[in-house]
């Protein structure tokens, strides 16, 4: 009896608990393959041993018609520059024919007629003056040659020659109210044939 129980005291010492018994190492799994790092890249600095000079030999042929073409460009930079300065000074003098005009309906349209000692009327006349006085001011300088030749009977009816501004009626201050109804009449003739010169300026360009 007493060496079965030291026999089992024994065992007892001897027994390792489960957890603490060594256990089998599991199989190796297939892992799969690290991807290697990214490198970054490093901005390359341009140096000055990188930079590369070179000359350009251009034929003489070339050089001189690039010379007729730069020739060329500031002609026709100069013949719209004058084209334009034409047709601006024409609209001008058309628009302030078209004030005149104005000034002398409110004497043609008021009823009863203004008496001819009327100071109101006189102020009217009086700026119908000013008006005709900018346009006498204003000179209407002649299309480039090429296009000149092609309206020369239209400019030539509408600017007397030797002068460069659009000719309007003149009235003085006791101009009786035919005058004032001739006047208004020239005026509406000479703005058609302002209009007439511009719109043939503007055709002959396109042809």
């Amino acid at each position: 009896m007493k060496i079965d129980a030291a026999s089992s005291a024994l065992q007892a010492t001897l027994t390792v608990p489960p957890a603490m018994q060594p256990t089998t190492a599991p199989a190796p799994t297939e892992q799969s393959p690290t991807p290697p790092p990214l490198e970054r890249a490093t901005p390359v600095q341009e140096s000055a041993h990188d930079q590369i000079s070179f000359n350009i030999t251009v034929p003489r042929q070339t050089m001189e018609t690039i010379e007729k073409i730069g020739s060329v460009t500031d002609l026709l930079n100069t013949t719209a520059k004058n084209l334009r300065e034409t047709g601006n000074s024409l609209q001008r003098s058309s628009d302030l024919m078209g004030e005149m005009k104005e000034q002398l309906g409110t004497i043609i349209k008021n009823f009863p007629p203004f008496p001819p000692e009327s100071a109101e009327r006189r102020d009217i006349l009086m700026s119908y003056q000013a008006i005709r006085e900018q346009i006498n001011q204003m000179s209407v300088p002649p299309p480039p040659a090429p296009v000149y030749e092609r309206v020369q009977h239209l400019w030539r009816e509408l600017l007397p020659q030797g002068k460069n501004t659009v000719d309007t009626p003149q009235l003085n201050l006791n101009a009786t109210d035919t005058q004032v109804q001739q006047a208004d009449e020239q005026l509406t003739f000479t703005r058609a044939a302002v209009t007439q010169l511009r719109e043939a300026i503007g055709a002959s360009i396109s042809k």
